[in-house]
């Protein structure tokens, strides 16, 4: 391990007794992650209109597989974020910082999606004042575009996180809080049909629907797998590299027993959630950090990457979908839009990086 003293961001290394860890395997991870993402919104397969092979296999990618990424990139923030901090004497400050930061960078990419958000504000047919009032809302609790929920989920989190630290709350404390909420969510997503069952518990969901929609957000996800993060950070769990491997593989297989069968019952209003997606990101988590590959700074670059595939790829989406409407209907059954996202994406992110390293272009780190 290279002894120097050197500080890294949190998608690179963290200095432990003057010894420099780095994460190339979470650094990668993150990376893959991020095409999990686009996955989940532009279908890998393409899109069919009927019951065939292809539609089952996107299913199984975007609704099980895909699953991962998201709360993947939520451990990592705490992990990485909660690591420095002393849980005996918090400096709330650091926090704070943390927080200022991604407040910044949601509202650059709030800017950037603004005008595919105003394009709904002037269609929306219940008015445009109505939609107005729906987009501050999603933006202060939801997101203001669709995968922007992500940065909005994260500011909260940390924010609850702040709070109940200030509470003197410990760490495990605090993840037990999240996971009765992050419980309760799964009751309004892919728990919906049972929870629905139930007169009283239904009629309160209805209201809270009614609201705010959904509870794919920071109170009910984003604040359990930033918690998770920050606990493994405290806890350090040994588990070695054949251990996660193992219970990584065996929380899969549940949890796509668990998927299926939610669709089998038609029981999930969605499938963002499940009860062992807990264990499979927590290995899957595990298993990354344990790999470590020769050349970490370029794998550093694929992990800042991410964030930028991540962030920027529903604009490339909507772009080429407006190509379609000019090329041969059949097309749209190919994976010939997936391809061209991903591979449109990763240059865009890649010029933006370069430029970013630049002097006069330095302010483009702030995108990301």
């Amino acid at each position: 391990m290279l002894l120097v003293k050197y500080v890294k961001s949190d998608l690179g290394g963290i200095i432990m007794d003057g010894e420099l860890k780095r994460y190339s395997g979470i650094d990668l991870t993150k990376f893959i992650c991020s095409f999990f993402v686009i996955m989940g919104h532009v279908p890998p397969f393409g899109v069919h209109n009927s019951s065939n092979i292809y539609t089952m296999l996107n299913f199984g990618l975007t609704q099980y597989i895909c699953r991962l990424a998201v709360p993947f990139f939520f451990i990592c923030n705490g992990y990485f974020l909660f690591r420095k901090i002393d849980f005996a004497n918090p400096d709330s400050n650091q926090i704070k910082s943390r927080i200022l930061k991604i407040i910044k960078l949601y509202i650059i990419w709030s800017a950037i999606y603004f005008p595919l958000s105003l394009t709904e504000l002037i269609k929306h047919e219940k008015g445009f004042i109505h939609r107005v009032l729906v987009y501050i809302r999603d933006f202060l609790f939801m997101g203001s575009y669709v995968h922007l929920w992500y940065i909005n989920g994260l500011i909260i989190a940390l924010f609850i996180i702040a709070i109940c630290l200030k509470l003197n709350l410990r760490p495990k404390a605090i993840l037990l809080v999240s996971l009765f909420l992050y419980l309760i969510g799964l009751l309004d997503d892919s728990y919906y049909g049972l929870m629905n069952r139930i007169p009283l518990l239904s009629k309160v969901f209805e209201v809270y629907n009614k609201y705010f929609v959904t509870t794919r957000n920071g109170v009910f996800i984003a604040f359990f797998f930033v918690s998770l993060g920050m606990f493994i950070s405290v806890k350090k769990p040994q588990i070695t590299h054949k251990q996660s491997a193992v219970l990584f593989f065996i929380s899969m297989l549940l949890m796509l027993i668990e998927t299926f069968f939610l669709k089998y019952y038609s029981i999930a209003r969605g499938f963002d959630n499940c009860i062992f997606l807990v264990p499979s990101v927590f290995f899957f988590f595990n298993l990354s950090s344990s790999i470590e590959l020769y050349d970490s700074e370029k794998c550093s670059r694929l992990g800042t990457m991410s964030r930028l595939i991540y962030y920027g790829h529903l604009w490339v989406s909507i772009v080429i979908l407006q190509l379609f409407d000019y090329l041969p209907e059949g097309l749209i059954a190919t994976p010939l839009r997936f391809l061209m996202v991903v591979a449109i994406t990763i240059m865009i992110s890649l010029v933006v990086m370069k430029l970013s390293d630049m002097q006069r272009f330095k302010w483009l780190k702030k995108m990301y």
